[in-house]
Order: structure tokens, then C-alpha cells, then sequence
């Protein structure tokens, strides 16, 4: 075993570099771009690890939650789920839906940062109510109720430990919209 950790620390010293894919003429690595390109950007894809989140009002008693996380341009983890508790207005159940999909990236990040992909910018969470983001940037913006606090702490926590970047997005560029309702 220290035979093995040795020629392991050696070559992480020799090749530093983030994990690289996409064959001799296309080479990517996985690490986001600097400024991170927002979807459906003519000619541009992100390869890092970001995610949208969508949610819409079921026809039971709680909402419906969407979300869709991508890395190297693909989806690695979709979601699409029935809220278990109905929420007061349509902004509760975009902080709950916001609060799943996080709960889905953090161990992303931390997979793959064990697997040489450095996670040093926060992920880029699209979101197309701009309510759930302020409240997601700032803890003195939930004034509802206890149970809608303890969500917005999942997301000013991932905010705060710069794992998530929550950012408002139109709700027509929301790749995570299918998740939650049909789309003409």
C-alpha cells in the first residue's frame, strides 16, 4: 500500500492537471469555464457541473419538482418528483424543489473532485424564480414561515460554502422545465 501511495503521489505531482477528455483534436476537461456560459449559448456548451431546477404546482396536494444536473454537456442526474407537503404559494415550492436538486449536487461535486475534477467555482444553479434566488443569496430575505426557513438554509448554506451559485434564468431557457410540466 505505501508502495502504491507513493507512485500515486508521484504522478499527481508530474501531471497536475484536471482529468482531460474528448480525444486529440477536441480536448476538454470537466473544470467550469471562466465566465461560465449560461445555456443555449449560440456556439458555446459548458463542460463543468451545473444544474437547473424547476418546480410547478401539482394536481394532489403538494408541487412537482425538476431538475436536471449536466456535466460535459450531458445529463448525469435528472429528477422529477411529487413535493410530499403542500406548499402556501408557488415561490415555497421553488425553494423546496431548489433545496432537492442541491441535496442531488453537493455529492457530485465532492465525487468529483475526488476523481482530480477541482470543484473551485461554485456550480451554477439555474433558476427561473428570482424570488427563490434572492432568497437563496441572503438569509435575512424568508419571512414566511419556520418550515420555508429550514429550506432556505439548504440553499444559503450551499451559497455560502460556494458549492451552488444560484442564478435567475428565464423561464423559457429552464432545461429543467420538463420535469415538471408538459412543453408545447
Amino acid at each position: 500500500v505505501n508502495r502504491y501511495a507513493k507512485h500515486i503521489i508521484m504522478h499527481l505531482v508530474k501531471y497536475p492537471v484536471p482529468v482531460t477528455w474528448g480525444g486529440n483534436k477536441n480536448i476538454k476537461n470537466l473544470v467550469l469555464a471562466q465566465p461560465t456560459i449560461k445555456p443555449y449559448t449560440p456556439g458555446a456548451k459548458e463542460f463543468g457541473l451545473h444544474c437547473a431546477t424547476d418546480a410547478a404546482p401539482g394536481d394532489q396536494a403538494g408541487g412537482l419538482t425538476g431538475g436536471v444536473i449536466m456535466l460535459a454537456g450531458g445529463v448525469i442526474d435528472t429528477i422529477s418528483t411529487r413535493q410530499h407537503l403542500a406548499g402556501p404559494d408557488t415561490h415555497s415550492l421553488e425553494v423546496v424543489a431548489a433545496g432537492t436538486v442541491m441535496h442531488h449536487l453537493v455529492p457530485l461535486r465532492g465525487l468529483l473532485q475526488e476523481a482530480r475534477v477541482p470543484q473551485v467555482a461554485a456550480s451554477p444553479t439555474y433558476i427561473d424564480s428570482a424570488s427563490t434566488v434572492f432568497v437563496a443569496k441572503g438569509r435575512a430575505a424568508p419571512k414566511k414561515s419556520a418550515w420555508i426557513r429550514r429550506r432556505v438554509e439548504v440553499l444559503n448554506d450551499n451559497f455560502e460554502e460556494g458549492e451552488a451559485d444560484p442564478i435567475a434564468i428565464e423561464d423559457r431557457d429552464n432545461f429543467a422545465d420538463p420535469q415538471t410540466k408538459r412543453l408545447t
